[in-house]
Formats: structure tokens, sequence, C-alpha cells
């Protein structure tokens, strides 16, 4: 059946990673479905993902069974091999569409901040997935090409390249993806071990991706590096990314089942193991202060019913809390205080992160003007010229549109999570246009940075004490 070893090794590891990956999404399905009873489009999405992983694997252990990396020629292997391609982002986004349904889902009644940022991130997914999609299927002209080299005249885009280019958005939706919920669970009111045992059952899975795309892209380098030197085949270096490839999407499909675990490990584990203080329960309603009477963001009884139920308590809350919280699983997502009602003391922190702005800005200023004179690419003076401009048409024409209007519109904190998250895309993007050689590509880059950094400085200018 395998040709070798080492389609051998690769086929081990994706079914195992797969079956690992099954476990999960079993988990969460009984948990949703059978435990609970309560569900939504997150499932629904979270078990599409499941099947394309499915997909995926299925079709790289097959390849991988006639050895991708012999017979280039071989029209079967091609077409085994363009199927695992193209599978590979919608099956990957789908995953994140299900986390950031899940987000949604639990921001619904408060933290705008969770729910706005998912909103976006989604957008970005949705777009991102369906464009790369479509130029991985139609990457050749005409398309038979992609899988049958006997095609005359074919014109063909390297996949290699387009992976690359690919690679800054699944790093910074996964970054996003990470960092969401860290400000909504941290102000959690639980003991230190449950909270981190919380924030960890939602960023460990998207941790995992990080590090396995990072090595997928990795590989992918040194394929790109092969090609131009002509030192190994093609299908070689391709091979081995469509085996990160399924690894990381089994992974995604991990990560996206962890945080809605909690109803069957409750059932599976001891119930004292599982014992929650009266501090930490969510089966206690905290009875808000009298100010906070009427709020705007107060959840209605339908939405803590339908919470409750969620996380497997099915009784009503005999009393309606007036504070906006949220209840899912083993949370309470509870409205951050506001930063006017602070003292002294409490605001240290805030100026500490206004501080960290403007030395961030002063060195990435640094880093990237460092980065533009040492590129190999660029060898004529107009072309530096070009790049610096870039970044400078970015931080005086996008930071003060973009900036201001979501100053005013979301708030301070959104704005200093947008300028770092362009600031993560633009930079993100210097790794694959160093690789494929893209000119374009930099001053996309510079542009996005400048923007970033233009951003920096309105939220570092704009709250003053006494202001």
């Amino acid at each position: 059946m395998f040709l070798g070893k080492h389609s051998r090794a690769v086929f081990i590891i994706v079914t195992v990673t797969f079956l690992v990956a099954s476990v999960f999404a079993v988990g969460r399905v009984i948990a949703r479905f059978g435990i609970v009873k309560r569900h939504g489009w997150d499932d629904y999405v979270f078990i599409a993902a499941w099947i394309l992983a499915f997909g995926l694997s299925f079709t790289v252990g097959f390849g991988t069974s006639m050895d991708f990396g012999d017979g280039d020629g071989d029209t079967t292997r091609l077409r085994t091999q363009y199927t695992a391609m193209v599978m590979f982002i919608p099956a990957l986004m789908t995953a994140k569409i299900s986390i950031l349904l899940l987000y949604l889902d639990i921001a619904r009644q408060s933290q705008k901040f969770l729910r706005v940022g998912s909103y976006i991130t989604l957008a970005v997914v949705s777009v991102g997935s369906a464009i790369l999609t479509f130029m991985t299927a139609l990457r050749c002209r005409p398309v038979e090409a992609a899988y049958n080299f006997a095609t005359r005249d074919p014109s063909c885009i390297p996949i290699q390249n387009i992976w690359l280019s690919a690679w800054p958005i699944n790093i910074a939706t996964e970054l996003a993806i990470l960092i969401l919920p860290i400000p909504a669970l941290a102000t959690l009111p639980l003991t230190p071990w449950r909270k981190s045992m919380v924030i960890l059952s939602f960023i460990l899975g998207v941790i995992f991706i990080g590090v396995i795309d990072v090595t997928r892209i990795y590989n992918l380098q040194l394929a790109v590096i092969d090609l131009e030197q002509a030192t190994a085949p093609r299908s070689v270096n391709v091979g081995m990314a469509l085996l990160w490839s399924a690894v990381e999407v089994n992974t995604a499909v991990i990560g996206a089942a962890i945080p809605t675990l909690s109803p069957v490990i409750r059932r599976l584990a001891p119930s004292n193991a599982l014992c929650l203080t009266s501090h930490g329960s969510t089966r206690t309603l905290r009875q808000s202060s009298p100010s906070q009477t009427g709020s705007q963001n107060s959840p209605s009884p339908n939405a803590l019913e339908h919470h409750s139920n969620r996380a497997g308590f099915h009784s009503t809350p005999p009393t309606i809390p007036e504070q906006a919280t949220v209840y899912f699983d083993f949370i309470n997502l509870e409205q951050p205080k506001c930063i006017v009602d602070m003292r002294g003391s409490e605001c240290v922190k805030y100026c500490a992160v206004i501080n960290l702005l403007l030395f961030l800005n002063g060195f990435i200023y640094s880093m990237l003007f460092s980065i533009n004179s040492s590129i190999p690419i660029v060898k004529a003076r107009t072309q530096a010229v070009g790049m610096v401009s870039a970044c400078y048409v970015g931080a005086g024409i996008l930071s003060p549109t973009i900036g201001c209007a979501i100053l005013l519109c979301v708030g301070l904190k959104a704005t200093i999570a947008t300028s770092l998250a362009i600031s993560c895309v633009g930079t993100l993007i210097f790794w694959p246009c160093g690789a494929v050689g893209s000119y374009p590509g930099f001053v996309v880059g510079n542009i996005m940075v400048g923007a970033s950094l233009g951003i920096m400085e309105i939220v570092a200018t704009t709250r003053r004490p006494g202001s």
C-alpha cells in the first residue's frame, strides 16, 4: 500500500490527529445536543468543519498511500494533491468561524468589545477564505493544468505563493481569536486557579494552531527556496505542507471543541472534584447595586434562561439579576467598571498602557526604517522613496479617518486594539513578501504599519490628565 517509510509516517500522523479531533468533536456534540440540549449556528458550523477535516485528512491519507513525493506526472496523485489544497482553506476557516460564532453567543447581551471584535474578525475570515479558496481552485489557466501536466500552454500561480500570501490572514485571525475573549474572562469573579483554567480552555487550541501554522509556513518557505534552486521536486515539499495543513485543521477542530466540554466533564468527573464555591459558582445570582438598576445592557429573562440552559442548568433562576451578565457553561461575564468611576490608584495600569503604546510607536518606526533599508529587492532610489512614502501615506491619510471614527463610535480600548491589530497584519505581510520577492506587498505592508502607528499617536494624545 505505502511506497516508503515517509508516506507511512505521514499517514499515521494525519490519522491519529483526526481521531483525536473526532473524540473532542463527539464530546462537543454530546454536550450540546445530548446534555444541554440547546444548540445554535456555532454548533452547526462546527459539525461542517469536522466533516471538512475528515475530507482533508482522508484526501491527504489517500495521497500518501500512493506517495505524494514520487511520480509528478501521475494524474491520480496530482488530482488528490489538488483536492487537498483546495479543501484546506475552507476547512480551517470553518473551524475559526465556529469559534467566532461561539464568542458572539457569549457576548450577546454584554461585552461590547468581544462582540464588535468577533464581528470584524468574522468578516475578515469569511471574505479571506472565499478569496483564497477561489484563488487556490482557479490558480491555473486552464484549471486542468493544476492536476494534468500534459496540458498545453498552462499559466499557473505557484501554490506556495498563494499560501504564503494567505499566512498573514491566518496568523492575524488566530491572534484575534486568541486575544478577544481574554479581557472578558480576566474579569470573572473566580479564584485565580479557576480563572486560569477558564482562560486556558479558550486559548489553548488557538496557541497550538498558531504553532502548527508557523511550522507549515516554514515548510512552504523551504519549498520556495528549493524551487528557486531546483534542488527538490515540487511534490515533495507540497506533500509535507499538506501534512501540516491536515494537522492544523484537526487542531482547529480540537480548539473549537474545548470551551464547550464542561458539561461532559461534569458528567464524567466526580461531583466533589468540581464543587464550586459561592464565589465562583455560576448558579449564584449576584444582585447589583441600586445605581445599576435599569442598565441598558441588562439581559432579559429569556436571555438568562437561554444561557442557563445552554450551560446545563435547566431550572429557571428564581430572580433576575439587574447587572448585565451572561451565563455560559461555567463562566459569568460581568460589565467592566467605567474608567471615570475609578480611583487614582486604579488608573495606573491605563497610564502604563499609554506609555507602552508610545514606546511601541518609536520602536516600530525604528525597526520599520531599518528593515526597509535592507530589503534585497529594493535596488533603485525611487523604490526606497516609494516604500517610505507608503508608510507616511498610511499614517497621514488612513489613520485620521479610521482612528478617529473608531475612537468616536466605539471607544478608546477598541481603538488601541485596532491599532495593534493593523500593526500585526502589516508586520506579518513582510514575511511572505520576502519569501516571494514582492515589492507591491512590501508597499502594502508599509501602508498598514504606518496607519497603525498613526492610530497609536491618536490614542496616546487623546486622553490626557485633566481632559
